[in-house]
């Protein structure tokens, strides 16, 4: 959008007249042209000081529309917002300035601004020029004055003629009719001297005769010309220094009427004067001229506010999943973090050790007796259990789970391992060492044989089956079990088949069952021989968690004979619990 801009025209037609005069009698001794001044003013009023402007000047003929020279000029703004150019002296666009025929009188003049120095102009209105600038009339009019010829020899002086008589002064004749242009004349007698100095400068030495322009005595917003009294260096602005300056004031025009209202709608503009007459333009709003040359980029803003912030846009489409990037360097090591909860770290756990809430051990977890958890303690207590076993008073730590990492790359093919043990055999064989090498064998030797449960479980610890894959012993976490095929028969009789317990004898006999459990029934061997009897035989006994690992027979058969115990002291409440052996 064009800005708005006011011009606040100090030249009215009355003193556009008298300048017109000044510059036929001065200016024009320079150059040909007039000169046309102004304030230039924002929209807000406010002057728009020292800055380029470019002015597209119309002189427009009697007949309100023909365009009979057109002008451009740019010009800079003083410090007080005012511009001075000399009509005539632009670069043409139509037409020449020498051709203007200012005989007709009546010419008009249209000015047009861009306040930005470019070229979208404002129209500021059109101003009839009520007095035609007569040095251009006289270079234009067949009855002016040709050049003055060359300066002639001096003749001999003459003598001295009578004086006569004074005559009447005759009436004032008709205008007679225009002559035909004159030969050129003489050159003429040498001029006043007066000599343009252009805009004052101090510390400059002038003489008589020089003019210049500079601020106005009486309007310092606006230059005015100054003539120099005498020869003298300039110290001081003329305005103040009225011994060695004359301020020119040129004559003062008719008074003209003033405007009483002005309107402009639809690009007819309306003017009342204050004599009570009315003039209405034509059609000022002209074509759209063409679009200039861009500009060069102005200077860097200053930097706007914050806008608002817009509204959420739509969740665009999701893209491609983008190649994993570089790892980033190590980052700074980062400031101390805040004091914790207060958990304390008491080490493994250890019975018998007093704790309270907070503190945190290290002992077997609760789902793999195998790995070691952490532990912490939920109340103050001296703990006897494992806390795997006593939830009363522990709470095992479980760490989140964390996201599952993207998958490596493949790593590099290994080396080849050493060959592996060449041994024969047969399917189901068990591979033994022999002390010197590994053989396959259907025996299996063991030393010691430890069976742990891997937790609460109610499955069998250790089995052994037969042939057909039926168990016939099983060790279970609190129980053993003895499996009788009773129908196995031969021939109509049972076969001895079951489990029994035997004692060696360092006998050719062997070996003789103590305790047997087969499909003929449970039998218990005693030997009675010797002398005083050796408590042998088969016992079932309880466990009991004390310090001197003793345990307490349920059921005993030896050769002092066969007894059954129960703990009449154990209760459940106040109600006494059920102990002992039973055959079902």
């Amino acid at each position: 959008m064009k800005k708005m801009w006011k011009i606040r025209q100090w030249i009215a037609t009355a003193v556009v007249a008298g300048a017109m005069v000044f510059a036929s009698d001065v200016v024009n001794a320079q150059t040909d042209g007039f000169t046309y001044q102004a304030v230039v003013r924002n929209a807000q009023g406010e002057l728009v000081s020292s800055s380029q402007v470019q002015l597209r000047l119309t002189l427009i003929a009697a007949d309100g529309k023909t365009e009979v020279y057109q002008e451009t000029q740019k010009t800079t703004t003083n410090a007080y917002g005012v511009l001075s150019v000399t009509v005539g002296a632009g670069t043409p666009v139509k037409g020449e300035f020498a051709k203007v025929n200012w005989s007709e009188g009546n010419i008009s003049m249209k000015i047009e601004i861009d306040p930005a120095g470019g070229t979208e102009y404002t129209n500021l209105g059109t101003t009839q020029l009520q007095k035609v600038p007569y040095a251009y009339f006289a270079t234009t009019s067949t009855t002016s004055k040709g050049d003055k010829g060359d300066q002639g020899e001096k003749g001999e002086r003459g003598d001295k003629g009578e004086k006569g008589d004074q005559g009447e002064k005759g009436e004032q004749g008709d205008p007679g009719p225009q002559g035909p242009k004159g030969a050129k004349g003489d050159k003429g007698d040498p001029g006043t001297g007066l000599t343009n100095r252009g805009a004052w400068v101090n510390g400059t030495q002038y003489k008589t005769g020089d003019y210049v322009f500079a601020a106005s005595a009486t309007n310092p917003s606006a230059n005015t010309m100054w003539i120099a009294e005498g020869e003298f260096t300039s110290a001081k602005e003329p305005k103040d220094d009225a011994a060695n300056w004359v301020e020119f004031t040129a004559p003062a025009g008719e008074a003209g009427a003033g405007i009483a209202n002005a309107v402009f709608n639809d690009g007819i503009l309306t003017i009342t004067t204050t004599d009570g007459n009315t003039y209405v333009s034509g059609n000022l709003k002209g074509e759209r001229g063409e679009k200039g040359e861009k500009g060069d980029t102005g200077e860097q803003g200053l930097k706007g506010d914050k806008g608002d912030t817009g509204a959420k846009g739509e969740r665009g489409e999701t893209g491609e999943k983008g190649d994993k990037g570089d790892t980033g360097p190590k980052g700074d090591k980062g400031d101390k973090g805040d004091a914790g909860t207060g958990l304390t770290n008491k080490g493994n756990w250890a019975q018998g050790t007093q704790y309270k809430s907070g503190d945190y051990v290290f002992a077997p977890s609760r789902n793999d007796a195998n790995i070691n958890s952490m532990w912490i303690a939920q109340t103050d207590f001296t703990s006897a259990k494992q806390p795997n076993e006593d939830s009363g008073n522990w709470a095992e730590f479980t760490a989140p789970t964390g996201p599952k990492g993207d998958k490596g790359d493949k790593g590099d093919k290994g080396d080849s391992g050493r060959d592996g043990m060449q041994v024969s055999g047969s399917k189901g064989q068990t591979l033994v060492h022999d002390g010197t090498t590994w053989v396959a064998t259907d025996e299996i030797a063991l030393k010691k044989l430890d069976v742990t449960a891997a937790g609460e479980t109610e499955e069998a610890l250790f089995e052994v089956k037969d042939k057909a894959g039926n168990v016939v012993f099983a060790v279970y976490p609190n129980a053993v079990r003895v499996y009788v095929d009773e129908e196995a028969a031969s021939d109509g009789k049972p076969v001895p088949t079951g489990f029994a317990v035997a004692g060696r004898r360092a006998a050719k006999e062997g070996t003789s069952d103590i305790f047997a459990v087969n499909a003929e029934g449970t039998k218990v061997f005693i030997d009675d021989d010797g002398g005083k009897p050796v408590p042998t035989g088969f016992a079932v006994a309880g466990r009991r968690a004390g310090k001197d690992g003793a345990t307490n027979d349920y059921f005993s058969v030896n050769t002092t004979g066969t007894q059954i115990y129960f703990d009449d002291k154990e209760t459940d409440g106040d109600k006494a619990m059920v102990t002992g052996l039973a055959v079902a």
